[in-house]
């Protein structure tokens, strides 16, 4: 078979059939304008400006006849860009054409539908009647048009094409196209018969590619203009070999891409193989495009198509293409990729919430054909790069050490949003990724080259920290090498997220172990599932010296916020870096300390720790911090979130139960956190009292339903607010040491001023 045909020497040798398996022409669908209108405008624009262009490569096979008739093409790959052209040459055939001029049009066909083989039969025969060319609008009005081929998809996708053709070309230049289309082999393209000796398929992809069915236009497309942009490489010399035989990149991706690399993505399933291979072409086209230091500084948003297409016109980068799926198809011969990731991740988890306690393995090649992938997809071009240095097939210890040091880098570029730290990595600013992720392969063994090497692996932004903690938590592994399956197994915990800030590795080896056991019973999915589990471990870690996290939210300048925990977020609390919030840490490791040398389950434990703090002689200060340890009813809200005037070790008036982690909490409506666990105590609910619901930095203060009556937190104690004419039994002035002229309710040595408030409250039930 002659390798390289316009359409008319195609149909001239061979009648080219659709077979019933292929899905219907849906270039000419409503939702494919845009393709079609582009596919369109390239070839009419090589037609007019008197160029070549050829269109890559068609795969199918062929089918010997009788000698009486043509061999029957299958096409199997091309079906789209041959039907379109095929209708462009409809279009354009003159209206004086002979019937032998038209024969060879006839020996197009589609099987999918009797009505598709009828319609492109008549549609032909019927081009010109008496002379005179058949309108394009005319066709549906024609007497043998019948009304059942409007539920003909293909038919209808072939009407579609006909009118955008109709847009794009005037009557006047209709002769002079068709001469160029027709006579001078403006068009090409390449033919490969599949089941040659030369490129003969496995009957397994054989069977695949008949069955991909509803392959996207647009990656049609997408592979048209790759495979023409790769031709824009000048070799120097051959660079690839397919099955022995020396090969272009464009030569040897048009081969693999339909081929061997197939099969990477058939994940059991024909619907969706050609989304996920062009979703995964593109994401590493976008990596390829953001190396590029003339593109470092660009939004992600500059990335247009033509950026994914032309990025691989540059050598390096067509390399790195073909050399990635290359190592996959590999790695796939050795065994099933699943299998690959199965074996790689159980130690290495790379999901980028990390909020399932038991996440399946990440396949960084699944998931790098989503479109949104972001730290995975960084995460495969790094072990992509590592494993092509060390030629590497399988998951080793090295591959899985590398890997682990990636990730928890990458997991270090976070934001706080709404106190959930989500990624902050961002494709555009791969190169500075790039800068210490490639010098951390310069040795197969990552360990050793991060402590003896004194090459920059991190980027200058705090440099010395960081560089200095990755150094220290290396030089613990290789000290105490039994522990490193404890420490993996702290890195992947989806609380920790990679960070190990709140354990200190400079202690001694033994207190280590035990505050690393004393974390995982806490923080035990079947103890934290627990009602009260929450507001225990909050209460334990606040009497530990725990000043929660500071929110960036501030109202006007005065008002800070934090986060004490719970409501699933406590990765916020504990995923700290090494050199992060040195508060913070260090109350986190005195609690794991003291639960350590505790007795008892956890419960027991952590109530110990609570009942020490209360009988210290800071508690006996009564601050923010007693009342925040002794009562559990501060965190019965929906956050666990509060702002504050001040911080100050006082009984705070001052402080907000906010219901929202927004940028301005503090706009939507808001109570005292006092006022709420009065309200919770006295357990009238709305009937006897009710806490007000403030906006802004306005005051909220409880309402007391029956008598009229509102309390006020303040730092003197609670302010009494009476009804106009309302004046207080006499017995309940004397109670609570009041007057006419001082209704300010105060604590006493027996009674904090939560246990004042609450006795005021029901002594007015």
């Amino acid at each position: 078979m002659n390798p390289n045909y316009t359409l008319k020497e195609l149909l001239d040798k061979y009648s080219v059939v659709i077979p019933q398996l292929q899905r219907d022409y849906a270039q000419g669908r409503d939702e494919a304008k845009e393709l079609r209108e582009r596919f369109l405008s390239q070839i009419l624009g090589v037609l007019r400006e008197k160029r070549r262009l050829n269109l890559d490569f068609v795969y199918g096979y062929d089918k010997a006849l009788s000698p009486n008739h043509h061999p029957i093409f299958y096409p199997l790959d091309g079906q789209q860009r041959l039907t379109t052209l095929w209708l462009l040459h409809w279009y354009l055939l003159p209206s004086e054409s002979v019937a032998e001029e038209r024969e060879w049009l006839l020996r197009f066909s589609y099987r999918t539908r009797s009505s598709s083989t009828r319609f492109c039969q008549l549609l032909v025969e019927y081009a010109v009647v008496d002379g005179s060319r058949l309108d394009v609008a005319a066709i549906k009005d024609q007497p043998w048009y019948r009304q059942s081929y409007n539920a003909d998809a293909t038919i209808a996708a072939m009407l579609g094409t006909l009118r955008t053709i109709e847009e794009l070309v005037a009557p006047e230049e209709r002769v002079a196209l068709w001469e160029r289309l027709c006579h001078q082999r403006a068009l090409t393209f390449d033919v490969i018969d599949i089941k040659g000796e030369e490129f003969r398929l496995t009957d397994e992809l054989y069977i695949k590619m008949n069955a991909r069915g509803k392959q996207l236009t647009s990656f049609e497309c997408y592979k048209a203009d790759l495979t023409r942009a790769l031709r824009e490489i000048r070799e120097q010399d051959v660079p690839c070999s397919y099955k022995g035989k020396p090969l272009s990149y464009a030569d040897y991706f048009a081969f693999k891409v339909d081929n061997e690399w197939l099969d990477l993505f058939y994940h059991g399933e024909i619907d969706g193989l050609d989304e996920r291979m062009y979703g995964f072409i593109q994401n590493i086209a976008k990596l390829c495009f953001f190396l590029d230091p003339e593109n470092a500084k660009k939004n992600v948003d500059a990335f247009t198509y033509w950026d994914s297409v032309n990025v691989f016109s540059r050598r390096d980068n067509a390399y790195r293409l073909i050399s990635i799926l290359d190592l996959f198809e590999r790695i796939q011969a050795k065994q099933p990729l699943r299998d690959f990731f199965a074996t790689l991740t159980p130690s290495t988890r790379f999901s980028e919430e990390g909020r399932k306690e038991d996440p399946a393995p990440v396949d960084l090649f699944r998931e790098s054909c989503d479109k949104n992938a972001s730290v995975n997809l960084v995460l495969l071009l790094a072990m992509s790069y590592y494993m092509e240095t060390y030629q590497l097939v399988e998951a080793t210890e090295e591959l899985q050490d590398y890997l682990r040091v990636v990730r928890n880098l990458l997991w270090e570029e976070r934001q706080l949003d709404e106190m959930r730290y989500r990624s902050n990595v961002r494709i555009n600013s791969l190169l500075t990724y790039w800068g210490w992720i490639e010098p951390l392969a310069s040795r197969e063994q990552v360990l050793d080259a991060i402590k003896n090497s004194g090459e920059v692996f991190l980027k200058k932004k705090e440099k010395e920290k960081k560089e200095g903690k990755l150094h220290q938590r290396v030089d613990f592994i290789l000290k105490y090498p039994e522990l490193k399956p404890l420490i993996g197994e702290l890195e992947d915990h989806p609380l920790l997220a990679g960070q190990l800030g709140i354990f200190d590795l400079d202690q001694d080896v033994n207190e280590f172990k035990r505050q690393a056991e004393a974390f995982k019973q806490i923080f035990d999915p079947a103890f934290c599932a627990r009602g009260d589990a929450d507001q225990l471990i909050i209460r334990a870690l606040v009497a530990s010296g725990y000043p929660g996290v500071q929110g960036q939210n501030v109202w006007r300048g005065y008002r800070e916020t934090w986060f004490f925990g719970g409501n699933g977020l406590w990765r916020t609390v504990l995923s700290i870096k090494e050199y992060d919030q040195p508060e913070q840490r260090k109350a986190i490791r005195q609690l794991l300390s003291q639960f350590a040398g505790g007795m008892g389950d956890t419960k027991e434990r952590l109530q110990r720790i609570i009942d020490a703090y209360l009988e210290s002689e800071d508690a006996k200060r009564r601050g923010w911090r007693y009342y925040f340890v002794k009562y559990p009813e501060f965190y019965s809200g929906d956050t666990n979130f509060f702002a504050w005037d001040n911080r100050e070790e006082t009984a705070d008036a001052y402080v907000d139960s906010l219901k929202s982690f927004s940028s301005n909490p503090l706009i939507g409506y808001h109570a005292n956190a006092y006022v709420q666990v009065v309200w919770r105590l006295v357990g009238g609910g709305d009937t006897h009292c009710r806490p007000e619901w403030v906006q802004g930095a306005k005051d909220s203060r409880l309402h007391l339903v029956r008598s009229g009556i509102y309390i006020g937190h303040t730092p003197e104690g609670w302010r009494i607010d009476l009804p106009q004419g309302y004046v207080l039994p006499e017995e309940i002035m004397h109670e609570f040491e009041l007057s006419p002229s001082n209704l300010i309710l105060r604590e006493t040595p027996t009674a904090d001023r939560l246990e004042r408030a609450v006795a005021f409250c029901r002594s007015l039930a």
